[in-house]
């Protein structure tokens, strides 16, 4: 089922299990396996782990990681944080902001911060951990995402409490991506 996440609402998942997130805005987020985040008005607080945000079609998305921040609007991005953090830009183009600089970086390229200046160049191959959702030409919608299999879109909304630990499990699964149980 669906389930909502109050603001500033943390999400841990599992070791074997994926989430989907869609925020108020607009922007769907598929959440890997052991990743950590925080889920703001205006976008996402990656604090480990990796995400993938679709931003076509919605508000301006904000990604902040522990290296730099990323303005996904009307793009679409793979993002991984770890000890440093790296982006590689599926659809768009998406300024950035880091302490070592700002720019702008397009589809087909990637993006490294936290180990000296920021370097952006052309991505010689993207393993498209997704399962297809990362294509530059696929618009986001409710389509099966898998030949038989429905994608499922978990709606997040926002009300006001402090904080909610939350860890996905395998109920509910739609391909390898299971539903967001709290």
């Amino acid at each position: 089922g669906e389930a909502r996440v109050p603001r500033d609402g943390v999400l841990r998942s599992g070791a074997d299990a994926r989430s989907t997130l869609v925020l108020d805005g607009g922007a769907f987020v598929l959440v890997d396996r052991e990743t950590e985040l925080v889920v703001h008005l205006d976008g996402i607080e990656l604090r480990r782990g990796r995400i993938f945000v679709d931003g076509r079609g919605a508000t301006a998305t904000s990604v902040t990681t522990p290296h730099g921040v990323l303005d996904v609007r009307d793009a679409a991005v793979s993002v991984t944080t770890h000890d440093r953090t790296e982006v590689y830009a599926t659809a768009g183009e998406i300024p950035y902001r880091s302490p070592r600089g700002s720019d702008r970086f397009a589809q087909g390229e990637s993006l490294k911060l936290g180990t000296g200046a920021p370097a952006v160049e052309p991505a010689a191959v993207f393993d498209d951990w997704t399962g297809g959702l990362s294509t530059p030409s696929r618009p986001r919608s409710g389509e099966p995402g898998f030949v038989g299999e429905e994608l499922w879109i978990v709606p997040i909304r926002f009300w006001e409490e402090e904080d909610i630990d939350a860890t996905t499990d395998r109920t509910g699964t739609a391909g390898d991506c299971p539903l967001y149980r709290g």
